[in-house]
């Protein structure tokens, strides 16, 4: 058996709708010497346009670029032969060429298919690790876009970070409400200007640092206090919920992973984001705990608090949940187990 790559390679998703600008920006992206060593798998099926697998990569003394085709990896079951194949493949003398993979999304894919391939699969998950989600939105339709496609409400509300491509028609007057809605949809989100061609220095499509375990609970601390600020009314009706639900005191693991479990099996579909930090009863350490609509990732036990603020906290990005719900169902839970 071959010995399993250490640290994981990162993934980074590129999404947003065909005519959204998102190839260009990741041919762009691959003129940075820093990501010389990333494969970039395709999922657009019609290899007549610029859409087609390009794989980059660094040798010790050479860097080379080869070009492939692949099948649409819309499908699960395809984007899992995709990423077992390749670790070996592109392998010389044993040793895996590339450190780190983007995937692009075929329009107005649902991300959620790939997280979930991403976090059941033993093979991927002993190899990969989700990176980031960026999705990218062209401002000249961008409005009309979100109006029409509740795809790409919730392709923005996966997203870690949102980038704005450069508008070729110059057509930017509803920029400010763009901004603004988008904001509503997912406060925690970094929104990126790309106006001009040397924006895209300001992309840093690997800045989550998959491989520094310890950075995990910093990114996690760093989007719950970005998801707790005031949101923009949500003017425009996409009914997308951004809220933290904070447990002040030590909370016994049992009952929180019950409710977990009974909030997913009921709500799942409609929490398109779950993370937080618990502060479980008889540890000293924080947990970090993660979800995607159906699916709860294994916890991860980190070495010690960052701070003081040892409360435990779990953020949400949902499709019409409210924080009242979250409130009303963990209380209700607890009740059961302590009536008094």
């Amino acid at each position: 058996m071959q010995p399993i790559p250490n640290p994981l390679i990162p993934i980074s998703i590129i999404t947003g709708a065909t005519d959204s600008g998102k190839t260009l920006i990741l041919n762009q992206l691959l003129k940075e010497t820093n990501l010389s060593d990333t494969l970039v798998i395709y999922s657009e099926s019609d290899l007549s346009n610029i859409h087609h697998p390009l794989v980059v990569f660094s040798l010790e003394e050479s860097q080379i670029s080869e070009t492939t085709f692949c099948k649409c990896c819309n499908l699960r079951s395809d984007l899992q032969k995709t990423l077992r194949d390749v670790i070996w493949r592109f392998a010389r003398e044993g040793k895996r060429i590339f450190n780190r993979v983007i995937i692009e999304t075929k329009g107005l894919a649902d991300p959620a298919a790939i997280i979930h391939t991403l976090i059941t699969d033993d093979f991927i998950q002993a190899h990969y690790q989700l990176d980031s989600i960026v999705t990218v939105i062209n401002p000249a339709n961008g409005m009309k876009m979100l109006d029409q496609h509740p795809e790409l409400i919730k392709q923005v509300a996966f997203a870690n970070s949102i980038a704005i491509s450069h508008s070729e028609s110059g057509n930017t007057n509803h920029l400010g409400d763009l901004l603004n809605r988008l904001n509503g949809i997912n406060p925690a989100a970094s929104i990126i200007q790309l106006m001009q061609p040397a924006d895209i220095q300001n992309l840093n499509i690997f800045c989550q640092n998959a491989q520094n375990r310890e950075n995990q609970l910093v990114k996690t601390l760093n989007w719950l206090e970005s998801l707790s600020k005031p949101l923009i009314a949500d003017k425009q009706g996409d009914g997308i919920q951004a809220f933290v639900f904070f447990i002040e005191k030590p909370v016994d693991k049992s009952l929180l992973n019950d409710w977990l479990d009974l909030l997913l099996n009921i709500k799942g579909a409609d929490i398109w984001q779950l993370s937080g930090v618990v502060n479980f009863v008889g540890e000293a350490v924080p947990t970090i705990i993660n979800a995607t609509q159906h699916i709860m990732q294994p916890h991860q036990t980190y070495s010690a608090w960052p701070t003081e603020d040892h409360q435990t906290k779990i953020g949400f990005i949902t499709k019409g949940i409210g924080a009242d719900v979250i409130e009303q169902t963990y209380q209700a839970m607890a009740n059961t187990r302590n009536p008094d």
